[in-house]
């Protein structure tokens, strides 16, 4: 008994052995013996070449750590690194689908092995196919090749061919199967691929060709566009053959048209050019137009006015794609928008039938130009005497001018001028240039190529105030300027008539720079005390560098000056160090100044407006505000840009604030004679809705008008934070729709666009908006009718309300605030437009 159970043992282990070694599985024994162990797998076969269509079978074989061997084909896992090349099923075989190469893996638990399959076409043959078996000395033919293939597809054209001539002596064969004769005789042109080929004879014969012909026969290519020429080898046996590709082809002039070896005509400018293809002694010459294709027009005058029963002569310049332009006055066609208000004849001339104003159309070939031609009932101002103006650009690099121009009556105009840009400080430029005043108080200044203006400069103007303040735009798509002018009161050209407290505001950009070394934004505002002798007793400024704030900064005393001309010189001086400006006298209580250091990139500008005389211990009722867009340097600094204008309302009520701040409600509180500085103040404002805090310092004008400074700072928006505005009172509450009547003049700016406007808008009283947009912005200038504006709903007792306008730039809502029937102030909801409203 005891004998047979060892029997049993041993049989059953030694079984267990046997099964596991079989299955490839570790296995071990009683006895002690090493575990058999796989150790690698091979696949075969190895790297074979394979076409398409033919099934491939793999193996795979075990090798263990015994020495022994098993097939495991279907054991393992297979897997095609390609699926796109070839799959494989689990019994090891391959489908071939396209061409390439992939890798082929068979793997058990951790043991993998593979190989590598090559996948070739079942192509089997290649024709030479050929519109004719021969050509001539001189002549050429293309051949195709097609192939045919074992898995019965269509035949198709083949890519990629290598062509060969058995006598390239006889006819030479291009890269892309082009046979060219060259002597006569026989040749085989042969095209290969992938080791299969194909071949065609060609006999190449001696013809003697007598003359070329050039077609089309009324050839034309267009500017930017190409054209095939083609030359035909008519033959001393009469045959004919296309020789376009063996002639040599020439044109006249290089700078209306080239040509290549294939006939090929490329049109540069408009023109007419002769062409020429010669072989051997043998040529031929025909004319080719090139045509310039009209890219837009232009309609000038832009944007004038006429009196009733005037006549406005237009003209229409086209802009060729070639860089030229011609004067299309007499071959456009022309249309009013409005034939009861302007009727214009065939030839351009227009003629005011009735007030009020219409776009006038010159079309040709598709393209249109327009413009704007109002229409008024008389003469609104004159534009005479001497004028005190300032500008700025909003461009990248800020530059700022300020001056003053005699408009002589007859279209002439004359002054000085101070600058400070980029290029330097320039100081008394002598001004001169020309003007046009239209009827309804529009109309164009163009100064002289000067020191402070290299290329001249064209600005665009609106009056106001019955003709005594004037809005300005640069209006010669060189640039974007805005700026103001008033007229001046010559019987405060002397220092006398500076007396008092006046308040100021500027901004512009400061000497030093970020990182990306760039200019950065500067605002400030304060007040000064002049004595009417030439000295600066004291005063106050705050300054708003980039968001770095220094505020209640002590002036000490300084002069000033002033010229017969009402050009006169100002120091301020803090502790900070002197700061020298240019300023022109506008009458006595107001001014305009530009800072006038050499050596340095600040270039601020501004307006000084004198105080008047009380005490300012109290201030209520509401405000209509606006701060304008702050000054944008350059697109690109790491942080954010914000470029929206601020437009609302304080409401002022024993030290409480409240309001609105681009439609979004506001609460605070505000301090008034902060520091002790008689009308200087802080406001302390937040945000009810994102509930952000934002602080600004005022300056009293008045009881009724104030000068901001926007004090606060965001780390990650300081382009935001260096900007000025003004508050005004809103007087002769309550409003209503029928506040706003008559012509109102804005000027405003699209900081997104970087294009300024100026609007001449018509309030009927009902409701009801009409006028006219100019705009001017880098690379155009436009005049167009306001389409269809009107008030979304009627401005509330406070003179709050929302307008609608579609201007150039689209249909856009806009904030309103009326502050009184003759002035408002007004921001985009959506775009940052923004600007202030004077009445006519």
């Amino acid at each position: 008994m005891r004998v047979k159970m060892v029997l049993w043992s041993l049989a059953t282990l030694l079984t267990l052995t046997l099964i596991g070694c079989g299955s490839g599985s570790i296995a071990s024994n009683s006895s002690g013996n090493p575990e058999v162990t796989l150790m690698s797998i091979a696949v075969s076969p190895s790297a074979p070449t394979v076409t398409i269509g033919t099934p491939q079978q793999f193996t795979a074989k075990g090798s263990y750590s015994d020495g022994s061997t098993k097939d495991l084909t279907k054991s393992v896992s297979w897997s095609s690194s390609s699926a796109s090349v070839a799959t494989i099923n689990s019994a090891g075989v391959a489908t071939l689908l396209t061409a390439g190469k992939t890798t082929i893996s068979a793997s058990l638990k951790s043991v993998r092995g593979s190989t590598g399959l090559t996948v070739t076409d079942n192509l089997t043959a290649i024709s030479v196919n050929a519109s004719e078996n021969s050509v001539f000395v001189g002549g050429s033919v293309q051949l195709t090749a097609v192939g045919s293939y074992q898995d019965k597809r269509p035949p198709q054209a083949l890519p990629g061919v290598t062509w060969s001539s058995s006598a390239p002596g006889v006819a030479e064969v291009s890269g892309t199967g082009l046979v060219t004769g060259v002597a006569p005789g026989s040749a085989t042109i042969e095209a290969a691929l992938s080791g299969v080929k194909g071949s065609l004879g060609l006999q190449v014969n001696i013809v003697i060709l007598n003359s070329i012909t050039l077609g089309p026969s009324a050839a034309n290519v267009n500017v930017g566009s190409v054209q095939q020429l083609v030359a035909t080898g008519h033959y001393d046996n009469g045959s004919t053959q296309n020789i376009s590709s063996s002639v040599s082809w020439k044109v006249s002039n290089i700078t209306f048209a080239t040509i290549n070896s294939h006939g090929v005509a490329s049109g540069l400018h408009g023109g007419v050019v002769t062409v020429t293809a010669s072989q051997g002694s043998v040529s031929q010459s025909m004319q080719m137009s090139v045509t310039a294709l009209l890219n837009l027009i232009s309609v000038s005058p832009v944007g004038p006015a006429v009196v009733v029963g005037g006549n406005q002569q237009f003209t229409a310049t086209g802009f060729y794609n070639d860089g030229t332009f011609k004067d299309l006055t007499s071959t456009a066609s022309w249309t009013s928008s409005n034939q009861t208000k302007v009727q214009i004849t065939s030839g351009g001339n227009a003629t005011g039938v009735a007030a009020g104003a219409a776009n006038l159309q010159a079309s040709l070939g598709g393209k249109n130009g327009t413009t704007s031609l109002n229409v008024v009932g008389s003469q609104y101002a004159n534009l005479l005497g001497d004028w005190a103006f300032t500008l700025g650009s909003t461009n990248s690099r800020p530059s700022m001018f300020a001056g003053s121009i005699s408009f002589d009556g007859a279209g002439n105009i004359s002054g000085i001028e101070d600058s400070n840009t980029s290029s330097g400080v320039n100081q008394q430029v002598a001004v001169s240039g020309t003007y046009v005043l239209y009827p309804d108080g529009r109309g164009n200044i163009v100064f002289n190529s000067d020191a402070c203006h290299p290329s001249g400069i064209t600005l665009r103007f609106i009056l106001s105030s019955t003709g005594t303040d004037g809005k300005l735009i640069e209006f010669d798509g060189a640039g974007t300027i805005l700026g103001s002018m008033k007229q001046q009161n010559t019987a405060a050209f002397n220092a006398a008539a500076i007396n008092g407290t006046y308040v100021f505001a500027a901004s512009g950009v400061d000497a030093s720079t970020n990182p990306n070394n760039i200019p950065e934004g500067l605002a400030e505002a304060g007040m000064f005390s002049a004595d009417g002798l030439g000295n600066i007793t004291g005063g106050v400024n705050d300054v708003n560098d980039f968001g770095a704030f220094s505020g209640d900064n002590p002036l000490s005393a300084s002069g000033y000056t002033i010229n017969t001309n009402g050009r006169g010189t100002l120091q301020l001086i803090t502790a900070s160090g002197t700061t020298n400006y240019a300023f022109y006298i506008v009458d006595s209580t107001r001014m305009f100044f530009l800072q006038t250091d050499s050596g340095t990139v600040t270039a601020v500008a501004g307006e000084a407006d004198l105080q008047t005389a009380q005490t300012y211990n109290s201030v209520t009722g509401n405000f209509a505000y606006l701060v304008k867009n702050p000054v944008i340097v350059q697109q690109g600094q790491n942080t954010a840009l914000i470029r929206e204008a601020q437009v609302g309302q304080f409401q002022f009520n024993n030290g409480t604030l409240g309001g609105v701040r681009n439609g979004d409600g506001l609460s605070g509180s505000y301090i008034i004679s902060e520091s002790g500085v008689n009308g200087r103040g802080q406001i302390t404002a937040t945000d009810t809705y994102n509930n952000q805090q934002y602080t600004y310092f005022y300056y009293m004008v008045s009881p009724s008008r104030m000068l901001l400074l926007q004090a606060y700072w965001w780390s990650n928006l300081q382009e935001f934070s260096p900007a000025i505005g003004e508050a005004d009172l809103q007087v002769a509450t309550p409003y209503s729709t029928s506040t706003l009547a008559g012509n109102y003049a804005l000027q405003a700016f699209n900081l997104n666009g970087n294009a300024a406007a100026l609007m001449l808008m018509n309030f009927d009283g009902a409701g009801d908006i009409s006028g006219i947009v100019d705009m001017g912005q880098v690379g155009s200038v436009t005049s167009v009718l306001l389409g269809n504006p009107f008030f979304v709903y009627t401005p509330d007792g406070l003179g709050s309300t929302n307008i609608s306008m579609t201007t150039p730039a689209g249909t856009e809502n806009y904030f309103f605030y009326l502050y009184a029937p003759q002035k408002a102030v007004m921001g985009g909801q959506s775009t940052p437009l923004a600007g202030n409203l004077s009445q006519q």
